[in-house]
């Protein structure tokens, strides 16, 4: 696939950095199961799909993704976007891409523009924008949801989407750590410990956008917040409230 300058003719390029080209593999496959993949894989005719590092997201993931647009939005095979597709593409177009609203048109030729630009030209960060200013859209189908974050899955890519409202997109270098992840954001979500989750879902924002520093700050505010919660009345500083739970043996004291 071509990764050339954008193309003046489409619209939803500006400002937008183009996609990096430089895809590395992280290392680490356990012994396949020959019952769940292929038979090229199962024998090491072909070398199994490794976890992708981060910022890279695969060709093969692309088009999946690009797919599962075209499928959604174009359901029954005719010319006219389908509802509520023409509803939350008017959005993209409006809000996404900054595009006055008259040159939007409900049509197959509108959808077939995001072709290239999930292909080829959204870097990274700007694909994830997309896909979730589309999937935090209070009319996007769960069905649609469920099929990018299987896509994340099955493409190995070094994130996973967690589905709950507002769907985020969380950064994890490794299955093993996706599965991590997941597991401590269910967990959370079942303690009722909502701000906890809300800025661990900001840290995960912030790590997409390269915004380190401040990704490690809602981190730490997760951290005191549970901190806090799990000890009422200990002091409001992250410190204290970890001594805090130390001395009550709740965590160990060198911790």
């Amino acid at each position: 696939m071509g990764h050339g300058a954008p193309s003046s003719a489409l619209p939803y390029t500006g400002g937008m950095v183009e996609r990096d080209e430089q895809a590395t593999n992280v290392a680490g496959a356990d012994t396949p199961d020959p019952k769940t993949v292929s038979f090229s894989h199962a024998y090491a005719y072909k070398p199994l799909p490794q976890p992708l590092a981060l910022e890279i997201v695969s060709d093969e993931a692309r088009v999946r993704l690009w797919n599962i647009l075209y499928q959604h939005a174009m359901q029954g095979g005719g010319i006219w976007i389908t509802h509520p597709w023409q509803e939350i593409l008017a959005s993209v177009h409006g809000e996404f891409f900054t595009q006055t609203i008259d040159t939007y048109s409900p049509d197959r030729e509108h959808v077939l523009r995001f072709k290239s630009i999930i292909l080829d030209r959204l870097a990274f960060n700007y694909l994830f924008d997309l896909l979730l200013k589309i999937m935090r859209d209070s009319r996007c189908p769960g069905e649609f949801i469920s099929d990018v974050a299987t896509v994340f899955e099955e493409c190995r890519l070094a994130y996973f989407v967690d589905v709950r409202p507002p769907v985020t997109i969380f950064p994890a270098v490794s299955q093993q750590e996706g599965h991590s992840l997941h597991k401590a954001m269910n967990e959370i979500n079942n303690a009722g410990l909502i701000a906890a989750n809300s800025h661990l879902r900001k840290a995960a924002d912030m790590v997409n956008q390269g915004l380190w520093a401040d990704s490690i700050h809602e981190s730490i505010n997760a951290v005191e917040s549970v901190a806090r919660q799990v000890a009422p009345g200990s002091p409001q500083a992250l410190g204290s409230a970890l001594n805090s739970l130390g001395r009550q043996g709740i965590i160990p004291s060198a911790l």
